[in-house]
């Protein structure tokens, strides 16, 4: 997971989401390792995220990080048997350190092109200090673009203001092209629906976005741009019975891979997020599972490693 986070391999576009998922495995290595004898576990639990928040400053991007850290958490937390109050400092302390990135991350994203590698990381610290020696790290406006960030209610209020007022119902259009996105590879169907959000976000919002930023309208704003309101409730329901389902199968299957339960964050890293659409979370998750499951019966059949 760490060669192939940092070395670049000369392979076909095709294999850049196996690279991804793959180059993630190291999370899962590193928990696996919270639950060994290593004396150096949580030296190398440690590297491994400090290592992620250099990538993360160093690309300007921190949404791998942020993601990382609170599903790698919740097996911190039961590893150390942490009391609910612990807990819930911890999770204080999360949001206060998500806010802080929050509030310098547009003006570092503006500097970063003309700053040399090696001084990313003294800038990035240097904009949280002055902003927080200033008092501007939590200014009202501050705290107010950190929740229209994180909120996606907005974009469903507007999606129910303009659907089917300015645009039709698609009767389950963006369910037929996430089905097919997932389960036809490119070649096979070079017009399928790319990952991203921005067409569906502008055309059942009607609000246009700046060109390089990407928004999606969630499974709950898809379910109603295609069904209504009682389609969109029932679009959520079949929804979370598929997930339902999905978790009994792992659990199924851990009979055969004792530790399957582990891969977990991989297998739902797109799937935990409120604004990621169908085509993006289907997509993920089913791809992710053919390449987990493809993993641990190598493993078992080439090294005879039965996890």
């Amino acid at each position: 997971g760490i060669l192939l986070t940092y070395v670049k391999l000369p392979l076909p576009e095709a294999f850049n989401f196996i690279i991804y998922l793959l180059s993630n495995i190291k999370f899962i290595g590193a928990l696996y390792l919270l639950y060994s004898d290593n004396k150096n576990r949580w030296l190398i639990f440690s590297g491994i995220m400090l290592l992620t928040l250099l990538s993360s400053i160093s690309g300007g991007a921190f949404h791998n990080l942020l993601l990382w850290l609170v599903l790698s958490f919740t097996f911190v937390a039961h590893q150390l048997k942490l009391r609910f109050y612990t807990r819930i400092l911890a999770a204080f302390v999360g949001a206060i350190f998500g806010i802080a990135i929050q509030g310098v991350k547009a003006e570092f994203r503006k500097e970063l092109p003309a700053i040399e590698e090696n001084n990313k990381i003294s800038l990035f610290a240097e904009l949280i200090r002055l902003k927080w020696e200033d008092g501007s790290l939590f200014t009202p406006d501050n705290d107010n673009n950190m929740t229209a960030r994180l909120n996606q209610g907005w974009i469903i209020s507007a999606i129910m203001h303009h659907v089917p007022n300015n645009e039709p119902f698609a009767k389950g259009e963006t369910i037929k092209d996430a089905v097919e996105a997932t389960l036809l590879p490119r070649f096979l169907a070079p017009n399928k629906k790319q990952a991203g959000g921005r067409e569906n976000f502008e055309k059942f919002t009607g609000l246009y976005l700046w060109q390089g930023t990407s928004m999606g309208i969630s499974l709950a704003g898809e379910g109603y741009a295609n069904y209504g309101r009682l389609g969109g409730w029932a679009f959520m329901f079949c929804w979370g019975l598929f997930v339902s389902w999905f978790w009994r199968f792992l659990v199924r299957k851990s009979a055969v891979y004792p530790t399957l339960l582990m891969w977990s964050p991989l297998l739902f890293l797109q799937v935990i997020k409120a604004e990621t659409e169908l085509v993006v979370v289907l997509n993920f998750l089913v791809k992710a599972t053919v390449v987990v499951f493809a993993l641990l019966y190598f493993l078992r059949k080439r090294f005879n490693i039965a996890i």
